[in-house]
């Protein structure tokens, strides 16, 4: 007998399946990440169309199975993500996170604390926050679950809070003015640059940071910052990562044309 559930989910993932189907991959509040199959979704009139679209929240009725495909039947309370559809910029930030999310999740694992922070970062850059500031508030907040443990708000030498004025890879935290010497290799970022970093740490929630005007500077120091930050401790290669750089790329040359 077919039991249907009620659940809540994010969809993270759309692919063509066969012909005429589509697989969905959702990760959902309570029964963690799981694969659907959509019989005949390529449709354009199918009646799941919308509440399966990338990056969009809804409620779900569907069948769950432990094992290969779960199938969905209904949906409501749908809530896309309008103004992302229509930034390339902020799609391609989105399709980093939610591989991020995708990579360190196993199926079926359960983790409100990861579902909720998907969804605050797609609806804070669904209102307009900054895509590049929500994407590094991310990356500080999924490095735990990655077995990544940073300290962001005392030198790693001495304990002390105050005159932090850089950032050691190899140490996994910053350094105070009077350890500079313990790292020689230390990422050597500006003191505006590891203040934004630290402050995002402390933040618990996108809701909490408002309105930030980045320089092209900082944008440029702190996006070296955490590159490295991933590849050294997390050290995974996402093709949305390598298509949102060749972007930054783009925007850079773009800008140096205009200076031009």
């Amino acid at each position: 007998m077919d039991y249907y559930h009620y659940f809540d989910g994010i969809v993270i993932m759309r692919q063509t399946y066969r012909e005429k189907d589509m697989l969905v991959k959702i990760l959902t509040r309570d029964h963690g990440k799981l694969m659907f199959f959509l019989r005949n979704a390529q449709q354009s009139n199918h009646p799941l169309t919308a509440a399966t679209q990338v990056f969009t929240r809804a409620t779900f009725l569907g069948h769950i199975h432990q094992n290969g495909f779960s199938f969905l039947k209904d949906s409501h309370d749908i809530k896309p993500a309008t103004i992302v559809l229509n930034d390339v910029k902020a799609q391609a930030v989105l399709a980093y996170l939610t591989q991020l999310t995708d990579a360190v999740m196993d199926d079926h694992i359960v983790n409100k604390t990861v579902f909720q922070l998907l969804w605050d970062a797609i609806e804070a850059i669904n209102n307009g926050v900054d895509a590049e500031v929500i994407l590094r508030f991310f990356e500080i907040k999924i490095l735990r679950y990655y077995g990544v443990e940073v300290e962001w708000q005392h030198c790693v030498i001495c304990n002390r809070d105050t005159d932090l004025v850089d950032f050691s890879i190899q140490k996994h935290g910053c350094l105070c003015k009077n350890h500079l010497d313990e790292d020689e290799y230390r990422m050597q970022l500006s003191r505006k640059a590891l203040y934004v970093a630290r402050q995002l740490a402390l933040v618990s929630s996108p809701k909490q940071i408002g309105s930030i005007q980045l320089s092209s500077e900082t944008t440029s120091e702190l996006r070296r910052l955490f590159d490295t930050i991933m590849d050294e401790y997390v050290g995974i290669r996402l093709k949305s990562k390598k298509f949102l750089d060749q972007m930054v790329e783009w925007e850079t040359l773009m800008q140096k044309r205009e200076q031009d």
